[in-house]
């Protein structure tokens, strides 16, 4: 390990908690794995994969693009659109997964299982809040992701590490305007993963390319916010074998306007309970994040990434309900900045965490989660393994 990541010497209960971090990242995996396995076999979930299968096969729609290539994929391999779908979900969680894995690894920081295994991180939120997983913003994070591979990979696979990123960002906008959200992030990890000199005014006319792009993306998806009839999008899935309730979740919702939304927006935040519980959960998100950077050298530095994070997602609060899959995704860009900054050496722990609070948080990862929506559920991973 490099004098840049040096740590105060680590206790043998740290050694074992971040063994447990690991142990619960494998579990939580293995959990997603089986409950979209089983969705799959009762014939796809209306939002897990009908949000994949809008498609614009009958003309323009939103988020219909990716929809149509998956269905002339599915039609030219003979394994039809949920299968695709199902194949491209599972493969693109390996590919999220497996860079956070292996920086975990090369880092050796026990207080980083905070991060692993946040109630609010993709790993551990898609297990406990299923419903909720697998949607679209996986691609634009997959993106993020992989970015993790340049400090851990040699020089020479950086051009295709970046190609890849650039590929499954290009993909992630066009399926889902909420990627679009991300590109601030994005920008910000090939800047810290790459350290290219910011005085280039290629560098600055490559990103102003970049943003425009993602602006452009943004905007048509706006333009086709809403669609008259659904049976454009789901008559082709029909047609295809799918059963009609696939229809009944995302497709379902091209029809509402942005008035509905912010209506059922509304709806949901002045339900009795719905914000003070989806309060408790955000702070029990944040607080040991918060915690963990007070152990770093540059705490005022992770402090305002902390907030940055925050920034782009947080437009999304104002349009959709969806309040956990917002916080998931914040959760899920703010540590793979710490990682990335942490590869790069950049950042580093001088304080030493304390054992207990830290395997009280990693425990409590098991027994709670935000909701998907709006709130707090209590159980987590352990309810989903008992029911």
């Amino acid at each position: 390990m490099s004098d840049s990541m040096a740590l105060p010497r680590e206790s043998r209960l740290e050694r074992y908690i971040w063994l447990l971090a690991f142990a619960i990242a494998a579990l939580s995996l293995l959990m997603g794995f089986w409950y979209h396995y089983n969705a799959y076999l009762a014939g796809g979930h209306p939002f897990i994969q009908g949000d994949w299968l809008i498609n614009s096969i009958n003309g323009p729609v939103r988020r219909g693009p990716l929809g149509s290539v998956i269905i002339h994929i599915g039609d030219w391999t003979g394994l039809g659109p949920l299968t695709v779908t199902v194949i491209l979900q599972l493969s693109l969680m390996i590919v999220m997964t497996l860079p956070v894995l292996l920086a975990f690894w090369r880092l050796r920081i026990p207080a980083y299982a905070l991060l692993l295994t946040s109630p609010g991180f993709f790993i551990v939120f898609w297990a406990s809040s299923p419903t909720g997983s697998l949607r679209k913003e996986m691609i634009g994070l997959a993106s993020i992701c992989v970015l993790l591979l340049i400090p851990l990979l040699p020089k020479a696979f950086r051009g295709l590490v970046v190609a890849f990123s650039l590929l499954l960002f290009a993909i992630a906008c066009i399926g889902h305007e909420v990627n679009t959200f991300m590109a601030p992030v994005l920008a910000a990890l090939f800047v810290i993963t790459l350290r290219p000199d910011l005085r280039s005014r290629v560098l600055w006319a490559a990103a102003a390319v970049f943003f425009a792009l993602t602006a452009a993306a943004l905007l048509y998806a706006m333009s086709q916010a809403q669609i008259s009839d659904r049976a454009a999008v789901c008559d082709p899935l029909l047609e295809r074998g799918l059963g009609s309730n696939i229809c009944s979740g995302s497709i379902r919702w091209l029809t509402y306007d942005s008035a509905h939304a912010r209506s059922e927006l509304i709806r949901r935040l002045t339900a009795p309970g719905a914000s003070l519980s989806f309060a408790v959960a955000a702070t029990l998100v944040v607080a040991p994040l918060v915690y963990l950077v007070s152990l770093h050298d540059r705490a005022r530095l992770l402090y305002g990434v902390l907030a940055a994070c925050l920034l782009p997602v947080l437009p999304l609060f104002f349009v959709a309900h969806d309040w956990g899959r917002w916080l998931c995704i914040y959760i899920t860009l703010f540590t793979v900045v710490i990682f990335a900054l942490a590869l790069q050496g950049r950042i580093r722990m001088v304080r030493p965490v304390n054992p207990v609070v830290l395997l009280t948080f990693v425990c409590l990862s098991f027994v709670w989660s935000p909701h998907h929506i709006l709130g707090l559920q209590l159980g987590g991973i352990v309810k989903r393994i008992l029911t």
